[in-house]
């Protein structure tokens, strides 16, 4: 029984390796596709790769980096889409590439800004004597 587990352990291992491999080599490529160079990759990167390996399926991950990289963000191209903000960023990143939706900061400050504005109106009026 021990054995049996630590064959499945082996198995599954080699597997989050293999996968680790191709979302470093696929963010690689699309990285070098966008920004014409190659990244560095550093330790940190190669864990969180891993991470990423461990929750995702190759097709997932091409899909999800491909919409990463094509994310209208700002502040992901002056950044040069570091790997850990694909990590972060997943679930928007998620969103986009099932719904082209992003919302960019800009509009986030412009709703903030708008329910700012309504509350002090309401505050206004409820002052206001009748």
């Amino acid at each position: 029984l021990i054995l049996e587990k630590s064959k499945r352990d082996a198995a599954v291992s080699s597997a989050t390796d293999a996968t680790t491999n191709f979302v470093i080599s696929k963010y690689c490529e699309l990285f070098k596709l966008k920004h014409h160079t190659n990244p560095e990759i550093q330790p940190k990167d190669a864990g969180i790769a891993k991470r990423i390996a461990k929750t995702l399926t190759k097709e997932k991950v091409e899909l999800y980096l491909q919409g990463y990289f094509q994310l209208p963000d700002a502040w992901l191209f002056k950044q040069r889409h570091p790997l850990g903000a694909f990590e972060s960023k997943l679930n928007e990143v998620v969103v986009f590439v099932q719904t082209g939706n992003f919302i960019t900061n800009k509009q986030s400050q412009m709703t903030d800004s708008s329910v700012s504005n309504m509350q002090l109106l309401d505050e206004v009026r409820k002052e206001k004597p009748a």
